[in-house]
């Protein structure tokens, strides 16, 4: 689970940093500086999911937590129980819809080439066949 953790916090740090490239630096014409950050941000990417940052935490006084506690507890038990949402199906749900559109849309292109092909006139060659679309 960690390794899908890294994954997605990867593809999440490529998506901002494209989309600052795409706001800021693709109508320059610095075509070594864009490429250059273009992979470097491919290799930050990579490395920023590693990093872990360490936070300090100061206990809480016994009085305060009790208190606290007593409070919470008095919060929870009069606010009603509400369902959950499962994010990790609702996100294998959009991921296979996904799989499932873009394998129709591949399949439709292909129907098409195919539906081409079959309406051209073939012209054997030596090595190949020339197809002659109807429409030039």
């Amino acid at each position: 689970m960690d390794t899908l953790l890294y994954f997605t916090k990867v593809n999440l740090y490529w998506v901002l940093l494209y989309g600052i490239y795409w706001l800021m630096l693709r109508r320059h014409t610095f075509f070594k500086l864009n490429r250059l950050y273009l992979l470097g941000t491919l290799v930050i990417s990579l490395a920023l999911p590693a990093i872990q940052v360490n936070t300090t935490v100061t206990e809480i006084p016994e009085v305060v937590s009790a208190t606290t506690q007593n409070v919470a507890t008095l919060l929870v038990d009069s606010t009603p129980q509400t369902d959950s949402v499962d994010w990790g199906f609702m996100l294998k749900v959009i991921y296979i819809g996904s799989v499932v559109y873009m394998l129709l849309r591949l399949l439709k292109g292909i129907y098409h080439i195919a539906f081409l092909i079959k309406k051209g006139e073939f012209i054997p060659c030596e090595n190949y066949t020339l197809i002659l679309l109807p429409n030039n």
